[in-house]
């Protein structure tokens, strides 16, 4: 599950959430970036890693990571909307339709907050 964040700044993973995945220092760890947490604090990039993943409608996707010291894996609404999504809400979920009204993908509202239900392949060699 990926919390659909539309008070994120970027997409962000907890570090251990994929270990068998390769991170990649990335420009913003180079740069020492660092995030603001809601209640002020600062966390650093801890590099990132680009994931592939499989939506429930069947939609390949990948998306660039980052990764910080975060609770669970965060989709930035800015993020999305920056590359021509377009990204709406309601009481029960919401949608991601891509640029082209090609694709579209449906979130769900689960205990006050809105996730994406995604497949994340096993990377190869690395069992079922």
């Amino acid at each position: 599950q990926i919390l659909v964040d539309s008070g994120a700044a970027g997409n962000v993973l907890p570090p251990d959430l994929l270990p068998d995945y390769e991170v990649q220092e990335g420009e913003a760890r180079k740069n020492g970036v660092k995030y603001m947490t809601a209640d002020g604090n600062d966390i650093p990039n801890l590099g990132e890693l680009d994931l592939p993943f499989r939506t429930y409608e069947g939609h390949k996707r990948g998306i660039k990571f980052q990764l910080a010291d975060v609770k669970r894996p965060l989709l930035s609404v800015t993020a999305l909307t920056a590359k021509g999504n377009r990204v709406s809400f309601h009481s029960t979920g919401g949608t991601i339709v891509s640029q082209d009204g090609k694709q579209k993908i449906v979130f769900k509202k689960q205990q006050g907050v809105h996730v994406l239900e995604v497949y994340v392949p096993p990377l190869q060699g690395q069992g079922a």
